[in-house]
């Protein structure tokens, strides 16, 4: 079907108003990804207070020659620690607070290390802190500018002090730490993207491509907000004239290509800033800003001519029509009492359209009548379950950023940079000991400890591994550093690498025996040298790597944890609370995969809310959706916990289950069909309660889009059925 993409509305083409009031979530604040806006202000105010707090405690505690200066700079650090925590009160959304953030902790630390000396080695850390807490916390465009810049400042400091700062101490910490930051970075842009794009799948519906119900609220919510003047909004509901028939005639299918063909042809009628929105089975709603004296009784009309072409298109023989009203914004008016004036206009133009909707009319009487209307147009069915190529790549680039992946690819990287700062070092004279055939043997090693975690990377290797090489990678460093001789304290931050991957990618209470085993080899290789200030450097560099695992710990813990709900989200139907068809689709490829090892049966339950239509047309749309919702309930109630209930759309449910026979399956479709009847008559009892429930076992070989080609044909089967009883029952009365 050609035509626009109605995931392309609102995305060119649009005042600057329209712009802000469609966007998406900003993935570059700190709420894309599951954090509070407040949370930059409060790490900020943490890291000052901590930094301003050391600086003290170095001028106090220690015997390192650092002028009076650097204890102001302390005391000035901790002052902007509690500025902070009233910015979070006060600006708290201020897009100018990031960069305030980080660049006044570059000014401070590019002082201190002018104004400290000699001694600059032993705070390098500390003044790295600012950036590395940042790196995280922020996207990647905004703290790369300034890592850069605090790289530059750091290394003119280190240029320009006297002996023994220009050592290549200060230029591994100061590699070490960049490089830090650069992964911290590296993640956090791996999360937010996967944020996004779960993002983009749980507000668009799976089947057309146009936002769904979440997308609608939020939409409106945005809108709503200062709506004055000139500036309205236009909510449009759309209802498809007896799409039933089409998924009764043909089959689901053709009625999937029905909703896109209307999909795509509404869009063709909307403008940028319109957002159109797929509701439910064969309902649309779309949000209109009434501006510049739009016509909007001219586009209901053209919006029911669209939906008449591409319903004329599809499906010819059957009545092309749609019912189409609209609602504006009133004053002081919520969105529910907007949605609900739209459907009140809807009802009316069905009304008005089809005076005697309530009666019964039948257009197909029998099982041979469906099937020669299905086998009339074979050209129109096409499998039930095909690979959307966008979604597989989302689903399977969100599934290795959430896995092993990107640790593996993060173990390989440290690796590689841990062996170059060696190379370097050895290659370039700095350090001779390092060009023996021991440590050139080791350092090889490492390359190749690099190697093999690539090589984990793309098999995926379990999580469990990562432990062994947090520990290959001790091992290898501490040989190393060992191999270094006198120059072995140069080393020995490069210790923060293994300590903060393990917080960063493994359970805090089992990194504990990290951290506690890099702290000591820390404190070995530097006492055994002749390293001039060993108290303070120990004291500076643990601080640092404790109040870093502590930030990136929290902060890894509510990104996964918001990315969990994402990923929840975007295969969850908003109305019912159970799968979507995208779940659905997950679900069965999965099960049938599973089942070809343990041997079990899959079957699907497809279930049809009979006379769906009467609740909508005789009370409204949100005793429907009051229907819907007990429907999905009473299903899930009759399976286990471990199987899934799916909303195909509009009233159309899916159940997969895994069972041992026939019989277990149509033991379930049997509490199915009597749970389902129970939970309608509660709701409208005067109204047909019953489901059409048709349960098909998966054959042995039997493909997936064959399979659920199969539980289709079964399902309109069993309509039949229950609409030939029926009749019977009419006839008899």
């Amino acid at each position: 079907m050609d035509g626009p993409n109605p995931l392309a509305l609102g995305k060119s083409e649009k005042t600057e108003r329209d712009q802000e009031l469609d966007q998406e979530p900003d993935h570059s604040a700190l709420e894309g990804v599951g954090m509070s806006p407040k949370a930059g202000w409060y790490a900020s105010a943490l890291l000052y207070g901590a930094g301003g707090f050391a600086y003290i405690l170095v001028e106090v505690a220690t015997d390192l020659p650092i002028p009076r200066s650097i204890g102001i700079g302390g005391i000035i650090a901790a002052l902007a620690s509690v500025f902070w925590l009233y910015c979070a009160r006060r600006f708290t959304y201020a897009e100018w607070g990031p960069h305030l953030r980080i660049s006044g902790g570059i000014a401070l630390i590019g002082f201190d290390a002018f104004a400290i000396g000699a001694p600059v080695a032993v705070i390098l850390p500390l003044m790295l802190f600012p950036v590395l807490g940042s790196a995280y916390l922020h996207a990647p465009r905004v703290v790369i500018p300034y890592c850069v810049i605090a790289a530059i400042v750091l290394t003119a400091a280190i240029l320009t002090a006297p002996p023994p700062a220009t050592t290549i101490s200060a230029i591994n910490a100061l590699i070490a730490f960049s490089s830090i930051a650069l992964v911290a970075v590296w993640a956090q842009h791996q999360l937010r993207s996967m944020v996004k794009m779960h993002h983009r799948l749980a507000t668009t519906d799976a089947l057309t491509g146009c936002a769904n119900v979440r997308r609608l609220h939020s939409r409106l919510k945005q809108d709503l907000i200062g709506t004055s003047g000139e500036y309205r909004i236009a909510v449009y509901a759309i209802d498809l004239d007896d799409f039933k028939q089409v998924n009764d005639r043909f089959s689901h299918t053709t009625g999937d290509q029905l909703l896109k063909a209307v999909a795509a042809g509404l869009a063709e009628e909307l403008e940028p800033s319109d957002l159109l929105v797929r509701r439910g089975g064969d309902e649309f709603a779309i949000v209109v800003p009434v501006s510049g004296g739009r016509d909007l009784q001219n586009l209901r009309w053209r919006l029911a001519r669209a939906v008449r072409r591409a319903r004329e298109e599809v499906c010819p023989q059957l009545n092309p029509g749609a019912s189409v009203g609209y609602a504006i914004h009133q004053d002081g008016e919520s969105v529910d009492a907007l949605l609900l004036r739209a459907d009140e206009a809807l009802h009316e133009a069905k009304l008005a359209a089809h005076p005697d909707r309530g009666e019964y009319n039948a257009t197909v009487r029998n099982i041979a009548d469906y099937r020669r209307a299905i086998a009339a147009h074979p050209d129109q069915r096409s499998p039930s379950i095909s690979d959307d190529a966008e979604e597989v790549r989302i689903a399977r680039w969100i599934n290795r950023s959430l896995g092993t992946y990107s640790a593996w690819i993060v173990a390989t990287w440290t690796s590689l940079m841990i062996a170059t700062i060696f190379v370097l070092a050895s290659i370039t004279g700095l350090v001779p000991d390092l060009r023996s055939p021991a440590a050139g043997g080791l350092i090889s090693a490492l390359v190749g400890l690099a190697l093999l975690c690539f090589w984990a990377a793309r098999h995926k290797l379990a999580a469990p591994w990562l432990h062994a090489f947090v520990v290959a990678l001790f091992a290898l460093m501490t040989a190393v550093i060992l191999e270094a001789g006198s120059f072995r304290a140069d080393f020995v931050d490069l210790y923060a690498f293994p300590v903060l991957f393990a917080f960063y990618f493994l359970p805090a209470k089992q990194d504990l025996g990290y951290l506690t085993a890099g702290a000591g080899l820390f404190a070995v290789v530097l006492y055994s040298s002749d390293y001039p200030y060993p108290t303070a450097r120990l004291l500076m560099s643990f601080l640092v790597t404790l109040m870093m695992v502590g930030m990136l710990t929290k902060a890894r813990a509510a990104t996964l944890a918001f990315a969990s709900r994402a990923v929840e989200m975007s295969v969850v139907d908003p109305l019912t609370g159970v799968a979507n068809l995208r779940g659905l689709r997950q679900r069965v490829l999965d099960e049938v995969v599973r089942s070809e090892l343990t041997g079990k049966r899959v079957a699907v339950l497809g279930i049809d809310v009979d006379d769906f239509k009467s609740v909508n047309d005789r009370y409204s749309h949100a005793r429907g959706d009051s229907v819907l919702k007990a429907t999905a309930e009473a299903t899930r109630f009759c399976l286990r916990a471990d199987e899934l209930v799916a909303r195909r759309g509009g009233d159309e449910f899916a159940a997969v289950c895994v069972v041992d026979s026939a019989s277990d399956a149509e033991a379930i479709g049997d509490r199915v069909r009597t749970e389902i009847a129970r939970a309608r008559s509660a709701l409208c009892p005067d109204l047909l309660p019953t489901a059409s429930v048709a349960v098909t076992i998966r054959e042995s070989g039997e493909t997936v889009d064959d399979f659920m080609a199969r539980v289709d044909d079964r399902l309109h089967d069993e309509k039949v059925r229950s609409r030939a009883r029926r009749d019977v029952v009419r006839v008899s009365a």
